[in-house]
Parts: C-alpha cells; sequence; structure tokens
C-alpha cells in the first residue's frame, strides 16, 4: 500500500487529487491539506511513502516547511507540482526528498505514472516541463509521441499493473475497447508484449 499526503493550496484541486487518488487499489491517502505546518504533523504522525506538492507552497520561503516535512519522515519522497522545470534548485530539492517533478498540466494518469516510478525509486520529469524549459528530450526507439492522449493514459495505467478490465471500469468504457487501444499501443512501439511496454516506457521516463 502507498500512503500519500498531499499539500495544495487549492482545495478544489487537492479534494479532487485525493478523491481520484484514494479511488485507486494500493493507494491509501493519509492526509490532504493545504497548510504546510498541518503537512509536517500529518507526516510526523503517519509517516507517508510520497508527498504531492505544488510548488507555490515550497518555493522560496516554504522550502523550509518542504525541508521540516521530510526531516520529520526521512523515508519519504516528494513529487513536487509545477509549472516550470526547477533546473537551478534541482540539486537542493534532491537532497530534501524530491524525486519527480510535474507539471501543472499534467493528466491524472501521468500522476499515477509518476508514483508508481517514484515508490520505485526511479526519478521522473514531465516532458511538458522539460520542453517548456527548452531542454532537448532525448528520445529512443519508441517514440512516445505517436501515441493519442487516450493511448498514454493507458499506457500509463498499464505501466501501474492494471489489467484491462480494471482500466475499462476506470475509464468507464468497454473492456474491448480497451483491448483494442492495447493492441494499438503494442503495435505502434514495437513491443512484444505489457511487459516489453513497461520496460519500454521506463527506460523513456528515466532521467538522469
Amino acid at each position: 500500500m502507498i500512503s500519500i499526503l498531499i499539500l495544495n493550496y487549492e482545495r478544489l484541486v487537492r479534494e479532487g487529487w485525493k478523491d481520484f487518488l484514494g479511488a485507486q487499489p494500493g493507494i491509501s491517502v493519509v492526509g490532504c491539506t493545504g497548510d504546510p505546518k498541518d503537512a509536517i504533523a500529518i507526516a510526523a504522525k503517519f509517516k507517508p511513502r510520497i508527498v504531492l506538492a505544488v510548488s507555490d507552497l515550497v518555493m522560496g520561503a516554504g522550502v523550509h516547511e518542504l525541508r521540516a516535512i521530510y526531516r520529520a519522515c526521512s523515508d519519504t519522497r516528494m513529487i513536487l507540482i509545477s509549472r516550470f522545470y526547477p533546473e537551478g534548485v534541482r540539486d537542493y530539492l534532491g537532497q530534501i526528498g524530491v524525486r519527480a517533478c510535474l507539471s501543472k498540466d499534467s493528466s491524472l494518469a501521468e500522476i499515477l505514472l509518476a508514483l508508481s516510478r517514484v515508490n520505485a525509486g526511479i526519478t521522473y520529469t514531465s516532458d511538458a516541463l522539460r520542453i517548456g524549459s527548452g531542454e532537448v528530450v532525448r528520445s529512443n526507439e519508441m517514440e512516445i509521441g505517436q501515441l493519442t492522449q487516450r493511448e498514454l493514459q493507458i499506457a500509463g495505467l498499464l505501466r501501474l499493473g492494471k489489467t484491462s478490465k480494471e482500466i475499462a471500469q476506470l475509464l468507464n468504457v468497454s473492456y474491448k475497447t480497451i483491448e483494442v487501444h492495447r493492441f494499438h499501443i503494442l503495435k505502434k512501439l514495437g513491443c512484444r508484449n505489457t511487459m516489453h511496454l513497461c520496460n519500454k516506457l521506463s527506460q523513456q521516463q528515466m532521467r538522469g
């Protein structure tokens, strides 16, 4: 079970994250707040595996609170939500537990993908942030850009270990529809099976 603490000053957004993530198998939301001080107390009490935090709360003076959360639970791993790629403070953020950076425009499926990678000890940065900062995105034999938004969403859920039936229920579509998408995803990316797909996704999303 992955325990998560949500830190976001926008109540509507954080409640949406809470409802979505809390409904996912294997995920438990132990706290949801817009107050960094509350987040510190929750971290100390529940020792969450992952903290999902919006950047507005942790930049500038707010870095103190982020560091305090990490001190309260040194095993926690942070996912930072930002509009900009924090290249200048990347190393420092890594020292206080930040393992992934997502764009504020990231989809819920990408949040799930980041959660699975960070939980597995793998760092992650949203391509939207890298492109926005002018950084050249490295590519390999797998061209993720070939996939439609729906296929990207399904690929991310497959990466989390979800079955076609589970994905169909989550997206409120038929099992057959998911199987057709799955076939197209494997064909476009030249994958033999879902395990091969997951390995390629990991290679594509790996960041130094």
